[in-house]
């Protein structure tokens, strides 16, 4: 579960409170244009359909061209469709019309930190260092370059700063954690999250990464109830749902997976790890056409992910051998559709034909008790 994606959804919400408290930049007509613009785009972009949204967040900024937090939220569309160079662009627009969208400062940066432009990151941040109501920011960011150079001792140093400035900060809590798992600190990293579920039972993103240290540490029954508790106090949220379907399966707990992950689907029928899920279920069943459709489904959604391509794989390879073995019984019976009625036609002398009936009774005994022999032979009256 990749934990620092779901931030994002914290973008989106910034914007639909912007276009709420529009108010004398227009006729109401206008307004009600651009919280209608912004509603759809957010449908679209939960729905990962990012060019639908993209269209209807520049439809909102035809109509306020100054609005920041709709900039914001368009980089962050440029950067789910790749598109890296416009998504800088919207970030700058964005802190061009309000130079304090402490947001769009951090989203420029980490952009700029995935794209290996450190230098551009070094000049950002020494920009932003002088002013107050940034110095939270400001090592933060030297934290993420710190991580970017896989320097995590530099990096927890930089969290914990940031941490002290700004405390409660909770994407700054998050990357402290990981920070402290990278640097052995595991117990350090259980405690801030436990005190994080404490403040906010509802915390999901807290519950998944303490639910992943336990399952990396084999306390797989931990991380399900966890999880568990988490999803109870966010019953709509279908990646939750999922993230535990996963974890019972792992325990071989395949009905309470399939009930978590049938869900899941119904809040959500694009979630991934959903797909992902109930693709293994099928797989696990040996129904290769269903564990295909799912696992296609899901590595659409997220093409990176490794363990859904690996899944895919086997259920190919599932496929296969299906298709090799109905072949070869196909091709069998065939064969005994020709022998068999020749070797029940033979006339024998009545001394042996009494025996030729009782083999051929056992023969016949036999093959029915196969299931696939059943299905492939086709029985005709005994001659006398």
């Amino acid at each position: 579960m990749n934990l620092r994606t779901w931030n994002l959804g914290g973008i989106i919400f910034l914007v639909s409170i912007s276009a709420i408290l529009i108010s004398g930049c227009g006729g109401s007509s206008d307004e009600e244009k651009v919280q209608r613009a912004i509603g759809k785009a957010e449908t679209f972009y939960k729905a990962g359909l990012f060019k639908e949204a993209l269209a209807h967040y520049q439809e909102a900024l035809a109509i306020q061209p100054t609005d920041a937090a709709i900039l914001l939220a368009m980089g962050q569309t440029y950067e789910a469709l790749s598109l890296n160079r416009d998504a800088l662009g919207s970030y700058d627009e964005a802190i061009r019309f309000d130079s304090r969208l402490e947001q769009a400062y951090r989203q420029k940066a980490l952009l700029l930190i995935k794209d290996g432009k450190i230098e551009e990151v070094d000049k950002l941040v020494a920009g932003i260092e002088a002013k107050k109501e940034m110095e939270g920011l400001v090592p933060f960011l030297k934290g993420e370059v710190a991580r970017s150079r896989n320097d995590w001792n530099g990096a927890l140093e930089f969290y914990q700063a940031a941490d002290r400035l700004r405390p409660g900060s909770r994407e700054t809590q998050y990357a402290l954690a990981e920070a402290y798992q990278r640097t052995g600190k595991p117990e350090d990293a259980i405690n801030l999250l436990e005190q994080m579920l404490r403040t906010n039972p509802a915390e999901f993103m807290a519950a998944g990464q303490l639910s992943t240290i336990y399952q990396n540490r084999g306390e797989t029954s931990k991380a399900i109830q966890i999880l568990s508790q988490t999803s109870q106090a966010n019953p709509q949220l279908a990646p939750l749902r999922s993230a535990l379907a996963d974890l019972l399966f792992t325990a071989n707990r395949d009905e309470e997976a399939s009930k978590e992950v049938q869900e899941a689907l119904k809040l959500d029928p694009d979630d991934a790890m959903g797909l992902y899920v109930r693709g293994r279920l099928s797989l696990k069943k040996g129904d290769a056409a269903s564990a295909l459709k799912d696992l296609e489904g899901a590595i659409k959604r997220r093409p990176e992910e490794e363990s859904f391509r690996r899944a895919y794989r086997e259920a190919r390879s599932l496929q296969a051998r299906w298709s090799r073995r109905s072949k070869w019984f196909h091709k069998r019976s065939r064969n005994r559709e020709k022998l068999l009625p020749c070797f029940l036609s033979w006339r024998m002398p009545a001394s042996i034909r009494e025996s030729r009936n009782r083999l051929c009774a056992a023969l016949k005994k036999s093959l029915l008790s196969n299931p696939r022999a059943r299905m492939l032979i086709s029985w005709r009256p005994w001659p006398t």
